[in-house]
């Protein structure tokens, strides 16, 4: 991924179906096959408030390829 800054992600209610807030990903770019992004991103609302975290895990997978999801776990 060389040409994405962040991934925002929005947060939102599974009941109510109403937007909570975002958490934002960042440094896309250090992303590779043999390099996946974990971690915990900061929830914030609309107006800034901190309202928890989100733990994100993302790895890039060749089509066709087999990969454990060990990674995501560990």
């Amino acid at each position: 991924v060389l040409d994405a800054a962040e991934l925002i992600l929005r947060v939102i209610d599974a009941e109510t179906n109403r937007f909570l807030g975002t958490a934002k990903v960042q440094n896309l770019s250090t992303l590779t096959i043999q390099n996946p992004i974990k971690g915990y991103q900061s929830i914030f609302t609309s107006k800034g408030e901190k309202l928890g975290e989100v733990l994100v895990a993302l790895r890039l997978i060749l089509p066709g390829s087999e990969y454990p999801n060990d990674f995501l776990f560990a």
